[in-house]
């Protein structure tokens, strides 16, 4: 308790002499400092109350200070419940996180005085009456009516004493319990009712009372079969050494994404409904009765609540289930890979391999030869809609070869750094053989060059891919290619041939023409009174980011040398272009290459870059009549033109020599830094991961969901990206690899918890696909279990609204009751032990009922915090049972 007391204004000098009779005695002095503690508390604002204290665990908002004082050679300790939110004061009897006593006797603040030690329980009776008769003194000195509880007996029972007093009436708390057997009247309503009727009546002196006085509410537990398991609150620890059958599917999650590389066990052990009837008045014990006949379809609300594993505490993270436990390990081989300089460094069997990792078995050669058939001998076949976008993470896209080989070295072996580095050389020289043979690569997709936000490994497989294509172009062994290669792809027989056609046609027989496509519309070339051609021309090359990169530091170094010597290394393109031009147009200038261009980059703006020839522009569109192309110049691309020859395309030097680009890729691949491989690995992992997670719930349409979806993709966009680029530019130094390391385990954390929710989404929707408004509103509970204190759903007994009326969405209390699959045992033995209301032949596991006797007696105002009325009654009853036990709470208020 961290409120300060107030110090006495009367020094010990000036009570010297005075004798103080009212604190004479021990007892005398205890109520004194017991007093002196409930006035500290009830001076106390809620606010301070609350910050000194603290919430007491499963429940919502209720609050609890605590003091300990010593009396006669023990020590006790005083405690304070309070609600800090007055508008909980008004629930109702079966409100959400309430502590037990609020529930038993209805109450909302109130006191508990116990002994400090092991079972917290007082066994005597006489110290029982000792502290509450301690208790009503401190309050109505204090002018207080709050109740104060004794717990009592054995701390099984849960047993206790309490009272309360005012000025006008008095109340009595007590419990009882029935343990072990059970009389059969206790088990139904109507005997129920005949044990509030004996209180009341043995309370009030009477041998009967108004039957119509008496109000009662009830609430029903039902709960489906888990074989194997235990409850405890709401989750379920398996059964050790249980011999029985499981029914559980062990198949349950054959058609998640996430089946093709793991399966997990079903989370969602059982579910557990509530039944409440509201308030209800009996007159007789025939009704009693009447209603224990009714059908838990007719009570007032329904509440559903899942029934969970309990998470068990795991001896290695690695092992936990799910992408989590290897990504886990994944990062373990980023950690060790700076260890090596090459990759075959860590795919030997040696000494040093097993000095750095723990783990270093690799799977046997069939698994390794099973896994590169899988990743060159199948398409893709996954569904692309939702997926994690991979560019803001610089990763590979979800579908490509480099995510799956990705999603395979997760689950090769142990993904060890010896397994990982055994699996790419086997990659590595599968990639080599495609570009021997000629063969495509599976899952790259090329769409004119890579894809330069996607990580560096992915963009030269696309490279890659575009040699082999043009490999197989050029042996004429592929079909169905992309049509971009039908105008620039040639050969130079098949060039003499299209100029001698040309030159037949148009009647230029006497100009040598070469390397020309044919007449560009009605254009003329301005200083000779011949058609203008198109030429033949080279692709543009494809570069990837380190070719670039690589291009601009040449660049760079080439600015101190000869300008032109630059510029045509910067516009290789450019020149090429220029000297087919004048070999198809004999005798042509510069505004004729400029037509051209104009009248190409109109038809084709794709295939001319922003820097393919800055320094010009158009000015007249209009220039079929063979005007000349006004045109602005600037003198570096003029000396170009002057400084170039005319050369066909088909005897240039390529732009593009994809059979050295290949080698450079294959290069590339055989001799990448460990580190580096591994830093793109765990990006590629994390993305492939996430898109599997994404596509098992993208129809769920639940906007929690997507929220934690999105918050894991901002946390991988802020890690990935900086770790390759730091890694790509030099090693890293230790403490970089610690702070590194824990950003990725951080990253972990946040990926673990949203493919648990993921898993749990996931398992829901098999049940309630049918509910779709049930579904969100179950899964949204378990997403945000701080804002409730039980993930409990209301069950609407028609569709909840408009919006899923259209979305084939069933009743939702039909929907719930198939949970409950009928009982097969023996009816007649049921029938002897069953508490009635049965829901497809169960049982309720327990029967909460709540007897009333109202009352005109008035509350008065406690004056101990900020309070509102309760609602008082002269008696009142809580009964909780079970098939082996009833718990009785019983309120009696007494005039004084």
């Amino acid at each position: 308790m961290a409120l300060k007391r107030k110090e006495s204004d009367l020094s010990d000098d000036t009570l010297e002499g005075f004798d103080d009779f009212t604190i004479a005695s021990p007892w005398e002095r205890f109520i004194a400092k017991v007093e002196e503690i409930l006035r500290e508390w009830q001076t106390a604002s809620v606010s301070d109350l609350a910050d000194s204290g603290a919430e007491v665990e499963g429940t919502f908002g209720l609050h609890k200070v605590h003091e300990e004082l010593p009396y006669d050679s023990k020590n006790y300790g005083i405690d304070f419940y309070f609600e800090v939110d007055n508008e909980k004061r008004s629930r109702d009897e079966w409100g959400d996180g309430l502590h037990p006593l609020q529930l038993c006797f209805g109450i909302v603040d109130f006191l508990v005085v116990s002994p400090m030690s092991m079972s917290g329980v007082v066994l005597d009776a006489p110290e029982a009456t000792l502290l509450l008769s301690t208790m009503a003194v401190a309050l109505s000195n204090c002018g207080s009516d709050l109740p104060a509880f004794v717990p009592v007996h054995d701390p099984t029972r849960k047993a206790f004493y309490g009272i309360r007093g005012t000025k006008t009436f008095s109340v009595r708390y007590e419990t009882e319990r029935l343990g072990s057997r059970i009389p059969d009247k206790f088990m139904h309503l109507e005997g129920l009712y005949r044990l509030f009727n004996t209180k009341v009546g043995f309370r009030t002196g009477s041998a009967s009372l108004p039957q119509s006085d008496v109000e009662f509410t009830m609430q029903l537990t039902y709960r489906t079969p888990m074989p194997g398991f235990k409850f405890r609150e709401s989750n379920a620890e398996p059964i050790s050494n249980y011999d029985g059958d499981l029914f559980e599917d062990m198949a349950w999650d054959e058609d998640c994404a996430w089946a093709e590389w793991h399966s997990v066990e079903d989370p969602v052990k059982g579910y557990e409904l509530i039944c409440t009837w509201n308030k209800r008045s009996l007159k007789n014990v025939t009704e009693a009765a009447d209603y224990e006949k009714l059908s838990p379809t007719e009570a007032d609300k329904w509440a559903l609540t899942i029934v969970k594993v309990k998470d068990q505490a795991c001896t290695n993270e690695n092992e936990s289930a799910g992408f989590v436990g290897r990504l886990r390990a994944l990062i373990d081989a980023f950690h060790v890979s700076s260890l090596a300089h090459f990759v075959e460094d860590l795919a030997a069997d040696v000494s040093t391999v097993k000095h750095v990792t723990h783990h270093h078995m690799v799977p046997p050669p069939t698994v390794l030869e099973r896994v590169i058939k899988d990743l060159f001998e199948e398409e893709a076949s996954e569904e692309q809609g939702g997926q994690i976008d991979h560019r803001v993470i610089k990763a590979a896209p979800p579908d490509s070869l480099i995510s799956r080989f990705c999603l395979h070295a997760l689950r090769f072996g142990t993904c060890n750094i010896r397994a990982i580095a055994v699996l790419w050389i086997d990659f590595v020289r599968e990639v080599r053989w495609c570009w021997d043979e000629g063969f495509r690569l599976p899952r790259v997709a090329v769409d004119g060059s890579p894809d330069l936000e996607s990580c560096l490994l992915h963009q030269k497989l696309q490279m890659l891919a575009l040699c082999i294509e043009e490999k197989a172009l050029q042996r004429g062994v592929v079909k169905n290619l992309p049509d971009r290669h039908a105008v620039q792809d040639f050969t130079a027989n098949a060039t003499e041939e299209v100029d001698m056609k040309m030159e037949m046609i148009t009647g230029d027989i006497d100009v040598e023409r070469k390397g020309s496509a044919g007449p560009v519309g009605k254009l003329m070339l301005l200083k000779a009174n011949r058609s203008l051609h198109a030429p033949l021309t080279q692709k543009l090359p494809i570069f990837t980011e380190d070719m670039l990169e690589e291009r601009e530091q040449t660049l760079t170094t080439l600015q101190d040398l000869d300008e032109l010597i630059r510029l045509r290394h910067q516009r290789n393109a450019l020149a090429s272009d220029m000297a087919a031009f004048k070999a198809a147009n004999p005798g042509a200038v510069l505004e004729d290459f400029m037509q051209w261009y104009s009248y190409e980059k109109q038809l084709h703006p794709g295939d001319f870059g922003e820097e393919y020839i800055s320094g010009f522009s158009e000015q007249d569109q209009g220039a079929e009549n063979g005007k000349a192309l006004r045109t602005m110049s600037r003198p570096d691309n003029v000396e170009i033109w002057e400084s170039i020859d005319a050369c066909a395309a088909c005897d240039q030097k390529p732009l593009f020599d994809y059979t050295r680009e290949a080698e450079k890729v294959l290069h590339y691949l055989e001799t990448i830094g460990p580190q580096f491989l591994l830093a793109q690995m765990l990006a590629c992992s994390f993305a492939a991961a996430a898109h599997t997670l994404n596509r098992s719930v993208i129809n769920f349409g639940v906007a929690t969901l997507t929220w934690e979806l999105e918050e894991l993709s901002t946390s991988m966009e802020s890690v990935f990206p900086s770790l390759e680029d730091t890694v790509r530019r030099g090693t890293i130094t230790p403490e970089q690899a610690a702070d590194w390391q824990r950003k990725l385990l951080q990253l972990c954390g946040v990926f673990q918890r949203v493919e648990g929710n993921v898993i749990l989404a996931a398992s829901l929707g098999k049940k309630f696909s049918s509910a779709p408004r049930l579904l969100a509103a179950l899964i949204n509970h378990h997403l945000e279990p701080h804002k409730v204190p039980v993930a409990r759903v209301l069950v609407e007994k028609g569709l909840a609204s408009n919006r899923w009326k259209d979305s084939g969405s069933l009743d939702e209390m039909e929907v719930v009751a198939t949970l409950f699959t009928p009982e097969s045992f023996n009816a007649s033995w049921r029938a002897g032990s069953s508490m009635g209301h049965l829901l497809n032949g169960h049982d309720p596991i327990s029967r909460e009922v709540i007897f009333f006797s109202p009352s005109d007696l008035q509350q008065p105002s406690t004056n101990f915090g900020e309070h509102q009325l309760e609602q008082l009654y002269s008696h009142r009853m809580y009964i909780h049972g079970t098939l082996n036990e009833v718990h009785v709470a019983h309120v009696a208020t007494s005039m004084d």
